[in-house]
């Protein structure tokens, strides 16, 4: 859908991070201050869809937590609701798992808190992840 150096409004494409049945998901940088975020893109435009989406920005925009993405704003690509978000560098979990197979127990303990305690506060506060 997006290739690299595809202009978005105000940000560039550096690279596709991953696509779903519903949305494409970039990592951007703003062209003018250089930072860079994640942008989720809606890709299909139904009625349902498309409020789906509005609802999650303003949901997630109030989920303030370290092990939560941090939404920025809901803004329009292509005519498509899209998703500003915090972009953070790393590898996706499945990979990561099987780029560390001899991890020792406290690691794995360690990052599997963590993804706990975030969907716990987003549980909390009636957020249900897909």
């Amino acid at each position: 859908m997006y290739e690299p150096g595809d202009v978005l409004g105000d940000y560039r494409v550096n690279r596709v991070i991953g696509e779903g049945g519903a949305a494409v998901v970039c990592e951007v940088v703003h062209i003018e201050s250089g930072d860079v975020f994640a942008l989720k893109v809606l890709g299909l435009r139904t009625r349902q869809l498309i409020e789906r989406i509005k609802r999650e920005a303003k949901i997630l925009a109030k989920l303030v937590h370290p092990n939560i993405l941090t939404t920025h704003e809901l803004i329009e690509v292509d005519g498509r609701p899209a998703i500003l978000m915090e972009y953070v560098e790393g590898e996706p979990l499945n990979q990561w798992l099987k780029s560390h197979p001899n991890r020792d127990l406290d690691t794995s303990i360690a990052v599997f808190d963590g993804i706990l305690a975030g969907m716990r506060f987003a549980h909390e506060h009636g957020i249900i992840h897909r």
